[in-house]
This record gives C-alpha cells, sequence and structure tokens, in this order.
C-alpha cells in the first residue's frame, strides 16, 4: 500500500471533490482518481460514491478513514523519529505559543534553553490564545503558553508570569510639570484589544472617565506597539512586552492616577505532564524571573 493513496483518500474524504484534492495535493485529478482506484482495488470495495458534482464516503469508506488517518500519522512519526536520531535528538516536545510571546521574550529563553538541552527537539506552533487550549487539548502540542485561561477543563494550567498592565505613549510625549492625564487621551487615539483578556472591562472604565476618547482596535500587541512608535495613538499594555522598547527610549510609560489597571498573566497550559514538561516549565519560570 503506497503512502501517497492514503494521502489521497483522505485529503478526498475531507474535501468531497477530487479536483479540490488535486489542488491542495498539488497533483492532478487523474492521479488522484488512479490513487483512489488502487486503494479500492487492494481493500476490494468502493470507497466513493458520487453525489452531484461532488462524492462523499461509502459505508466502506468510512470505516476505513480513521485507520487510514492512522497510518499516515504514524508513517509521519516514524520519519520524525529517525529524522531526530540522525540529528542527535532523543526527546521532542511541541509547544503551541501565543504569537506577541513568540515573537518578544521567548527566543532569548530558547536560546538559552538549547544551549542546555540540545538533546530535545522543540516544535513551535504558533497559534492565537484562545486555540491554545484545543491544541493542548488534541494532542497537538505538549504544552501551551497563552495569554488567556483555557476553556477545557480536562486541562491544567498555571499562571508562571504576572504581570502590571501599564499605559505607553510615543517618545515625544514627555512628562512635564504641567502634563494632564488627560491630554493625552485627547491628543491621541487609544488602541485597544491587542491582549484577549482585560479590554472588555478596561474599556469601559477609561471610556467613563474620558468621553470623547476615540479609540482604534488593533489585535496584535506587535503592531499596536509600531502604530504608537509611528505617533498614531497610545494603548495599555503589559510592561515586561515593552520593557525593551521602553529601556531604548522607543516608548514612554505614562503613570496614571484615575485608572485601577489590570494585571496580565502568562499560562503554562498542559493536559499531562512528563519530565520533558515540567523541566521546560521550571527553566521557563527561572528565565521569567530573572528577566
Amino acid at each position: 500500500m503506497d503512502i501517497k493513496w492514503l494521502q489521497t483518500f483522505v485529503t478526498a474524504a475531507e474535501y468531497e471533490n477530487f479536483r479540490k484534492t488535486s489542488e491542495i495535493l498539488y497533483i492532478s485529478q487523474p492521479t488522484v482518481t488512479l490513487h483512489i482506484k488502487n486503494l479500492e482495488l487492494l481493500l476490494e470495495t468502493s470507497l466513493f460514491e458520487k453525489k452531484g458534482r461532488n462524492i462523499i464516503l461509502t459505508e466502506a469508506g468510512q470505516v476505513f478513514l480513521p485507520d487510514a488517518k492512522k497510518m499516515i500519522e504514524t508513517y509521519d512519526s516514524s520519519l520524525k523519529r529517525v529524522d531526530n536520531w540522525k540529528q542527535g535528538y532523543d526527546k521532542k516536545l511541541t509547544i503551541a505559543i501565543a504569537p506577541f510571546i513568540a515573537s518578544s521574550i521567548f527566543p532569548m529563553f530558547l536560546k538559552k534553553f538549547f544551549e542546555e538541552n540540545p538533546h530535545i527537539d522543540v516544535t513551535i506552533n504558533v497559534v492565537k490564545s484562545p486555540d491554545i487550549g484545543q491544541e493542548v487539548h488534541h494532542g497537538k502540542a505538549d504544552l501551551g503558553i497563552s495569554r488567556m485561561i483555557p476553556n477545557q477543563t480536562q486541562l491544567s494550567f498555571e499562571s508562571i508570569w504576572d504581570d502590571q498592565v501599564i499605559l505607553v505613549a510615543p517618545k515625544n510625549e514627555l512628562e512635564t510639570e504641567s502634563f494632564k492625564e488627560e491630554d493625552i487621551f485627547q491628543k491621541y487615539k487609544l488602541i485597544t484589544h491587542n491582549h484577549p483578556v482585560y479590554w472588555d472591562d478596561l474599556l469601559p472604565r477609561i471610556r467613563a472617565l474620558y468621553p470623547k476618547v476615540r479609540t482604534m482596535m488593533v489585535t496584535q500587541v506587535e503592531i499596536t506597539k509600531q502604530f504608537i512608535m509611528a505617533g498614531l495613538g497610545i494603548s495599555f499594555l503589559p510592561k515586561l512586552f515593552v520593557q525593551k522598547e521602553l529601556l531604548q527610549g522607543d516608548l514612554i510609560y505614562i503613570p496614571t492616577k484615575q485608572l485601577d489597571l489590570p494585571t496580565s498573566h502568562m499560562y503554562f497550559v498542559t493536559k499531562r505532564e512528563n519530565k520533558e514538561v515540567v523541566d521546560f516549565k521550571l527553566a521557563l519560570f527561572n528565565f521569567l524571573k530573572n528577566y
């Protein structure tokens, strides 16, 4: 049995269309048909039946589909294990991580982690925080690093970093004796919803204090920082994630007296903890503590 036949079968079962299957797999439509026919000859049964312009699985196809997926997964895993062995790895970790964590402090941590653990192969899946729990729950990741608590009750989570949210502004806004907090909200748009948790609570409180504030929704922290540095607005961001820009003078911190600001959390999400996961968590915690 050719693994390509199985890959074609599983893709065709998902899209229920041979033309779409050929586009996804970058093979010709006659090749798709040939792969399915070869598989049907081997199994001595039909796997699809026509339904208008599309196809649907027969009862035999529905029975065979889970096994085909397992065979592909086993094949891919076997190749990966051999490749890891050739590269000198004897352990593997797959991590689902929120985009901004992955692009900010995580590279510095990984560099240190690899120096101390050269035998561990790490795969990074960059996933939005709301979807990280699903990745861990379905076994697509050994652990998750998220900015929000997962919805899946079967998962364990732990806050490994608590960070104060602060107001940041373009560097040309230097505080003086005549500086007033409300001035900054009148001058700039408030960039919102760059964090998946605290804006639904924080924004109404800001509007209650400053009813005329203008807002602009930007859903990524990295883009928010770039917009602020370009003078397009101000925002409330976790201090850890703007620390470098504050030290370099690219952004400035604006103290707030009128608002009780929230705390941002970084969560370590797991379904089951083995030695590699526990060691990774401890290494990350120690890195953050000394950052």
